[in-house]
């Protein structure tokens, strides 16, 4: 019998491994220690999701207890649990949630002759922002900066950022890992300087969602998971497990080889060289780590890296991608409340010309308005093509288009929409339509006392088409607050129509009374 396993039973409790009950895909690798371990997130200046279970894990390789100890602001004990080491080295240890509040806790854990104390500890609400570039773009490259940066101090917003060793094809983990080999800090929102390099949209997301939830006597502190990395597709975001449960996902997958069958040593070799864009990779090295965070929810901003790929799979990749983080993330059969930033404006490398008829950046769009309308009570598709496209605010980034620096608003209109799902404010879409006499009427949802343009501009975006599928302009005019009449002089017998629906659709200009701007359609 183990000292360990003795131990448990004269405190009548067995040792438990942060791997118990997981498949051998979702295993954690973990790594021999010789000390009192925690994972990286496990720092001062912390955050945790308030009024849910607290758990708190690492690695020890003594025999012998582990003493934990949370304390508040005065150093009274207000969790406390002696637990053991499993076989394996791990330990988890499991507390009753803490209300929400500014007053800063200390945690404590000692095992053997280590310890370890993680200080000015909050109690919040909880958020993860990922994605690519977008995402990952830093304050300090971002337009109007300095109004972040000269910003009010603020104690309560906590960012924590990760890094990654660099990934070549033979140190990319291709199974979960314990913690971020090269980690990172928690950011606190009133270290200005430190705030240059922390990603911009969860930032702002952040102070966003913090004016939200004291907007009265609450005292709610907001953090930030900051996971992104840029030029990344949605398969390295992807755990095994959610592959292997789903076959159809899987047949998919191995047909347009992003993932290789076992044998396959052609196909594995040229995946493995992939790195970073390796199916699993950056879940493995940087979502795994904080599987036993709980969160309030996503922001996701990536799809750039799916233009020109199968809309087909990266619907089926999108649906358990979101299933897998909102059973990691303690939802259960519930959705994760998400948000999906739509990409930008840009050519995606198809060809100028005809720039309506291009439509690469439109058909990822489209596979978010998909999804958010099946789970439209905790998911939305959030357009972005009205927010300006400026280029050159920069300090170390190279000026592209697929980089607008205005990342301020659409920021804010994360913080409106992520707020909807509870204060009813979702984002206007196309559903039901008719054709009549020559003229298409079409029927918005969400309109919200109706249907505008900027300064009562002329409706811009619409598009037509008849028999021939040719698309040409459309004349359109509201009436009755949420319907739209399409008509065109070249086009007298529409068969269909589209708003917004092509790469470069930044000229499209139709909102809603509230200030959210109509999502992107097509017919068919």
């Amino acid at each position: 019998m183990l000292e360990t396993e003795a131990l448990a039973k004269v405190e009548g409790e067995a040792p438990k491994s942060i791997n118990d009950g997981k498949t051998e895909f979702e295993r954690i690798s973990i790594p021999v220690v010789t000390e009192l371990t925690l994972p990286d997130i496990f720092k001062d200046d912390m955050l945790f999701e308030a009024d849910k279970p607290l758990i708190i894990w690492g690695l020890s390789p003594y025999l012998n207890k582990v003493e934990i100890t949370l304390l508040d602001k005065s150093g009274q004990a207000v969790r406390t649990a002696t637990v053991y080491p499993a076989e394996d080295t791990s330990f988890v240890a499991e507390f009753e949630g803490v209300a929400p509040s500014f007053d800063e806790y200390s945690l404590e854990i000692k095992a053997g002759k280590d310890s370890k104390e993680v200080k000015n500890i909050l109690f919040g609400r909880l958020y993860l922002a990922g994605g690519q570039s977008n995402m990952d773009m830093i304050v300090r490259d971002i337009y109007r900066r300095e109004e972040i940066l000269t910003a009010k101090p603020n104690p309560y917003i906590r960012i924590y950022t990760p890094a990654v060793a660099p990934c070549d094809p033979e140190n990319c983990a291709m199974t979960p890992v314990f913690s971020p080999e090269r980690g990172g800090p928690w950011v606190r929102a009133d270290h200005l300087g430190a705030l240059k390099d922390v990603t911009a949209v969860g930032l702002v997301f952040a102070k966003g969602m913090f004016e939200k939830l004291n907007s009265g006597e609450e005292q709610v502190p907001v953090g930030i998971l900051s996971t992104s990395h840029g030029g990344t597709v949605i398969e390295t975001w992807m755990s095994r497990q959610s592959i292997e449960q789903d076959a159809e996902l899987k047949r998919e997958m191995l047909e347009n080889r992003v993932l290789a069958n076992e044998g396959d040593a052609v196909l594995f070799a040229e995946l493995k060289k992939q790195g970073y864009n390796n199916t699993t990779v950056l879940f493995n090295m940087k979502i795994a780590p904080l599987a036993n965070m709980n969160i309030s929810g996503l922001v996701w901003y990536q799809g750039e890296s799916q233009v020109g790929k199968s809309m087909s799979l990266f619907a089926k990749e999108m649906d358990a991608f979101i299933k897998e983080y909102s059973k990691i993330f303690r939802f259960g059969e519930k959705t994760l409340p998400t948000v999906l930033t739509n990409i930008t404006p840009f050519l995606y490398n198809e060809p100028f010309e005809k720039p309506e008829e291009r439509i690469g950046g439109a058909r990822v769009n489209e596979v978010f308005n998909e999804f958010a309308k099946c789970h439209s009570t905790a998911v939305v598709s959030m357009p972005t093509y009205d927010i300006s496209l400026r280029y050159g605010e920069t300090e170390v980034w190279d000026e592209n288009p697929i980089h607008p620096t205005d990342k301020i608003p659409l920021a804010e209109r994360a913080v409106e929409l992520f707020w909807g799902f509870t204060h009813e404010n979702f984002v206007p879409f196309f559903g039901a339509f008719k054709i009549e006499s020559g003229e298409i009427i079409a029927e918005c949802a969400n309109a919200y006392g109706g249907l505008a343009t900027p300064n009562n501009e002329p409706i811009r975006g619409f598009r037509v088409w008849g028999a021939n599928r040719e698309s040409f302009p459309a004349d359109a005019i509201v009436f009755c607050n949420n319907k739209v009449r399409l008509f065109s002089a070249i086009v007298p017998n529409p068969t269909g129509f589209s708003y917004a629906f092509c790469n470069m659709n930044n000229e499209a200009n139709l909102f809603n009374a509230r200030g959210i701007p109509v999502q992107i359609f097509r017919t068919d």
